[in-house]
């Protein structure tokens, strides 16, 4: 009777790992992909987001989204308010109403030609968002978020090499601006140019430590390089920096699971799916 129980504990056992195995590797695969601040807005919120910039552009601080940029002398743009509203409300073609006067009353403002390119770009018409931002820079060339803006449009076209130019001079102009270096990294990543990403997470962490999102990109960008060490330790930086953020813990049980250290990587995909409870319908799905 007691061989008959312990052969049953030990067949529940090494299903229990079993099961872990697979539930790690199937969410680890559904997890590969690498994040933008888009994605991760709630944990980004200091930040303007990628796919939609805010109307009226910052002057030296990504978070503002109320003065001119420097060429007009940073006075508050109370001209554009009201297609700013339109913009809150998505009202978009409202918001391309207003901004288009102000552009035409104003062809030499740099700022009222960004403004319908944030419009433009808002409502998914990308190609004339993009020749807005190109006036705009046309006016002002060391208008900084207008190159940020162009980047997000020539991501959304795939047009990868433009944004990564656009990008890289956004950098220029604003190097300490977090959200560049993690777009930087992403489109890299997608060239699988994996130096180039990690040195570019690197600087964004270095702008901010506790940029959760920098954090498991770097590590994913290890792991493409089979640097397992390097991704469980910026795993561990990304869930220092905010553990409430599930993905880490799943793809730093999947690392540990590479080692052989089955408890641990349960531990972690537990705390996972007690941070988010919808990874558990992709585990019931594992082929």
């Amino acid at each position: 009777m007691s061989n008959t129980t312990s052969s049953s504990r030990s067949t529940f056992v090494l299903l229990s790992v079993v099961a872990v195995i697979f539930a790690v590797l199937f969410i680890t695969n559904y997890l590969s992909r690498n994040v933008s601040e888009s994605d991760e807005k709630n944990r980004t919120a200091t930040a303007t987001s990628a796919t939609a910039p805010s109307a009226t552009a910052p002057s030296g601080d990504a978070n503002s989204t109320a003065t001119l940029p420097s060429s007009n002398g940073g006075v508050l743009d109370t001209q554009s308010l009201k297609g700013k509203a339109f913009l809150e409300q998505k009202n978009y073609e409202a918001a391309i109403g207003e901004f288009s006067r102000l552009a035409s009353e104003q062809p030499q403002s740099a700022v009222m030609h960004y403004n319908l390119g944030v419009a433009y770009l808002q409502k998914g018409d990308t190609e004339k968002g993009i020749a807005a931002f190109e006036k705009a820079l046309s006016i002002d060339p060391n208008f900084a978020e207008s190159y940020f803006s162009l980047g997000v449009g020539y991501d959304q076209l795939k047009q990868t090499d433009k944004a990564i130019a656009a990008f890289l001079k956004h950098s220029q102009l604003a190097p300490r601006d977090r959200r560049t270096w993690l777009r930087l990294g992403t489109l890299y990543d997608t060239q699988k140019q994996y130096a180039e990403s990690i040195a570019a997470y690197n600087k964004a962490v270095e702008i901010d430590p506790k940029y959760a999102v920098a954090w498991y990109n770097m590590g994913n960008a290890y792991l493409h390089q089979k640097q397992v060490d390097a991704a469980m330790t910026a795993y561990q930086k990304a869930i220092d920096a905010d553990p409430t953020y599930p993905k880490p813990y799943v793809n730093l049980a999947n690392c540990w699971q590479q080692k052989g250290d089955n408890a641990m990587a349960q531990k972690l995909l537990q705390k996972a799916l007690s941070l988010d409870p919808s990874l558990q319908s992709k585990v019931s799905k594992k082929p």
